[in-house]
């Protein structure tokens, strides 16, 4: 027996250390296409790990201007980035120089993938609005380009969708977190245009929405100019008005790409709104607001969107006009023009000051700042404040925060009343064992200068799958020279039998203990273990029925279990029918209808199934002869 268990235990430790990998499948993994931002003026930020490192762009390819984009592969590693106009790649190799936006756009441009994953990308791009005797403008267009096949001198395929936009274009997720929403504006309207990226392409029925101000004016008015942002959870859309100093949001349905709901908020004073952001938890606005010939007017707001009446966070910065970015560590980060640091808001899932904005955030090691950065897909910036591992019933749950800035220590509620005192933890990465599966809503206070912020969560623990062997009990026979398919369950992801196996199903001919892990498609493990033993049955050959309470009877002997659709007869030498039973433990007497039968040769014959056995279609059929000896 201990043999046994030590073998399962390590069976077990290699299926772990084998499919460490695998089981990570159901662990949170972050998006990580915005892990690498290329912007103005040649700066390179590498966010990874909740650090960020600053870098320079060798080449010089983004020297000076607002918009710009940037893409990463699903693992943070960068394919190509953009500034509307020229694209390079990650080696800053200038792929193509012509396409249709402007660096001098709010935001020039933006990349989607297409969503099959096949290495397309879409280049959505928005150009100045030019006179006509300037060669007019390309509005909100489009390129595509596969990273696979594409190469320097390439042609590229445009398809111009907006004749005249604002200078503004933003992308999140479809509900079905597969595909992609684009959106765009017009000009001399107060349409929205909504684009779905699918597998095979655009969708040519966009959908439009008439909602909020009229975006309309000369070049002069500057209402083209300023940005526009999706929240990370793809509800809510934001964009800011620079000429007629307004700043509005919409809600957002990201399953039919509908707009609606329209409120805004005036600038203060005589700012000209151009920056703007979500906050990681959707409620919070911010937006930049200043005027190029009064630094004195250049402020940073906070709106609450949750609040009846906005709640404004004012600053006075010595900068010009600057863009907002949310990055993967849960910050927004600020380009200041012509600067050697860039601003950081370091909570702005906090109300008021308590979003801790830092001026001169962070350093760019000798680098300086233009007017924008990079834009992305918001959806891949929809990355939860309070991140947890292991999902299943009966494992430790672990959780992490993404953002830990400004923590002076912290109170966890797993929302786990049934756990008592166990469902509270000050630790900076807590685990919790769940007392049951279910969803749970818990919450954790981060206390900086003793004031707490609540964080919500919730959590979603598994079930585990059934054990394989429920319906055979402990242990299954098995006859000599058959079989045993054993069935480790139905739409499991892996299965590791004992023999190092990894199919449905076991064939086995030999008694023994096997033993099979399941793993089902939420990663949650169980295992199970079953007996084979030998049917071994024994018909003895003779008795002897005179009544001295020895050998008196003759009966099968041998296990039971596993036994189906029993049948016992006896015979005499002429085939007359003298005892049949349907009952394994029944035993004849010697007798045929209450007379006693002579000393002699009798044949016998069974029949049975034997559940699960591969031999004849699990029928069993044996015949002898048993001797009455007195």
């Amino acid at each position: 027996m201990l043999r046994r268990l030590l073998s399962i235990i390590l069976l077990f430790c290699l299926w772990q250390i084998a499919l460490g990998q695998v089981t990570n499948d159901c662990s949170y993994k972050p998006p990580r296409e915005a892990e690498t931002w290329c912007t103005y003026s040649n700066i390179k930020l590498e966010f990874h790990n909740g650090l960020v490192t600053p870098s320079a762009l060798t080449t010089n390819p983004l020297p000076n201007g607002k918009g710009s984009a940037s893409i990463s592969d699903a693992d943070g590693n960068l394919l190509l980035f953009t500034d509307g106009n020229k694209l390079w790649n990650k080696n800053e190799f200038l792929l193509f120089n012509g396409l249709k936006g402007a660096a001098f756009c709010s935001q020039s441009s933006l990349f989607v993938p297409n969503p099959s994953g096949n290495g397309q990308y879409y280049i959505f791009t928005t150009d100045l609005q030019r006179p006509a005797n300037f060669g007019g403008s390309s509005g909100l267009s489009y390129s595509v380009i596969d990273v696979n096949h594409f190469s320097s001198g390439d042609s590229m395929v445009f398809r111009r969708l907006l004749p005249l936009t604002p200078e503004k274009v933003a992308g999140t997720k479809h509900a079905n977190n597969h595909d992609f929403w684009v959106v765009g504006h017009g000009w001399d309207n107060n349409t929205f245009y909504s684009y779905l990226i699918k597998d095979n392409g655009i969708d040519t029925n966009f959908v439009t929405s008439s909602a909020g101000s009229i975006h309309s004016g000369t070049t002069a008015s500057r209402n083209q100019t300023g940005c526009m942002k999706i929240s990370p959870d793809g509800s809510r859309l934001a964009l800011a008005i620079m000429g007629d100093r307004i700043v509005e949001w919409f809600d957002f349905n990201n399953q039919t790409g509908a707009i609606s709901n329209p409120r805004q908020v005036a600038v203060p004073g005589t700012g000209l709104p151009f920056g703007i952001e979500f906050s990681p938890n959707n409620r919070f606005l911010y937006f930049t607001a200043g005027n190029p010939s009064d630094n004195k007017s250049n402020n940073l707001y906070q709106v609450d969107l949750d609040a009846a009446t906005p709640a404004l966070l004012l600053n006075i910065l010595p900068m010009e006009l600057t863009g907002l970015q949310l990055a993967v560590d849960g910050k927004i980060y600020i380009a200041r023009n012509k600067v050697g640091y860039m601003g950081v808001i370091e909570n702005p899932d906090r109300t008021g000051t308590g979003c801790n904005f830092k001026e001169n955030g962070l350093d760019l090691l000798g680098g300086k700042c233009a007017f924008g950065l990079p834009n992305f897909i918001s959806s891949f910036l929809n990355i939860p404040a309070v991140n947890y591992d292991t999902k299943c019933f009966g494992d430790d749950t672990y959780f992490y925060l993404n953002n830990k800035a400004n923590i002076d220590s912290l109170r966890w509620n797993f929302g786990d009343i049934a756990s008592g005192a166990l469902n509270s933890d000050t630790a900076t990465q807590p685990f919790h064992k769940y007392t049951s599966d279910g969803t749970f809503t818990g919450k954790v206070t981060e206390y900086f200068n003793s004031i707490p912020y609540d964080v919500p969560f919730k959590v979603i623990i598994h079930k585990l799958p059934p054990k394989s062997f429920t319906s055979l009990g402990d242990s299954v026979p098995i006859l000599p020279g058959s079989a045993i398919l054993l069935h480790g369950g139905n739409f499991m992801k892996t299965y590791l039998w004992s023999d190092g196996s990894a199919n449905e199903g076991l064939e086995v001919s030999q008694p023994g203990y096997y033993n099979v892990i399941i793993e089902d498609t939420n990663c949650c493990m169980q295992s199970d273990t079953i007996k084979i033993y030998l049917l071994d049955l024994y018909v003895p050959n003779a008795f002897s029925p005179n009544h001295d309470l020895l050998n008196d009877r003759f009966h099968v002997k041998g296990p039971t279990q596993g036994i189906e659709n029993y049948h016992f007869y006896i015979y005499n030498r002429w085939g007359q029918l003298l005892w049949e039973t349907n009952s394994f433990n029944d035993s004849w007497d010697g007798t045929f209808k209450g007379t006693e039968c002579p000393v002699g040769v009798y044949v016998w014959a069974m029949s049975f199934n034997v559940s699960g056995n591969l031999l004849n279609g699990d029928k069993v059929v044996k015949r002898g002869v048993v001797s009455i000896i007195k």
